[in-house]
């Protein structure tokens, strides 16, 4: 896929090396933010686990202190 694009978008008065240039850095950046989307996504859910067993954890020591109150 990545080879026919760049071979469409050459002509015969394109300049090649500029546009093989312009596709290797798009083709990175692509990388970089897929990267970077994953990473930040893999915190959000760390964040979000972490934050559900903070409120389970919350919620049970509230249960054992309430039948703790009611013996």
């Amino acid at each position: 896929m990545c080879v026919f694009l760049l071979l469409s978008s050459c002509s015969s008065d394109h300049d090649t090396e500029t546009a093989i240039k312009k596709h290797i850095d798009k083709t990175k950046n692509t990388r970089i933010d897929k990267t970077k989307k994953t990473y930040i996504d893999e915190i959000k859910n760390l964040i979000e686990v972490t934050k559900e067993t903070i409120d389970e954890n919350k919620m049970l020591s509230i249960e054992l202190e309430r039948s703790r109150h009611c013996r």
